[in-house]
């Protein structure tokens, strides 16, 4: 899941440059949600970023909390 922790991590620095707001994005939502990735077992930042796009946004840390520690993938929850 590292890759979605850089990826999240590239998001919010940007995000902090361009707004000034720190916001804690969620990895759990790439980790469940992006199917061009494969979740606790690997992924790309570049395939992160486009579905971050293609979703229009990604939910922040608070709404769609961190699970997959014991390194599990979950299941997407559509409705965040």
């Amino acid at each position: 899941s590292c890759w979605a922790f850089s990826s999240t991590g590239a998001i919010e620095s940007i995000n902090a440059i361009t707004t000034g707001d720190l916001i804690s994005l969620s990895e759990q939502e790439l980790i469940d949600c992006d199917t061009t990735n494969y979740g606790c077992d690997g992924g790309y930042m570049d395939y992160a970023f486009e579905w971050v796009i293609q979703n229009g946004g990604i939910d922040t840390e608070a709404d769609y909390s961190y699970t997959s520690y014991l390194g599990q993938d979950g299941v997407c929850n559509v409705t965040k």
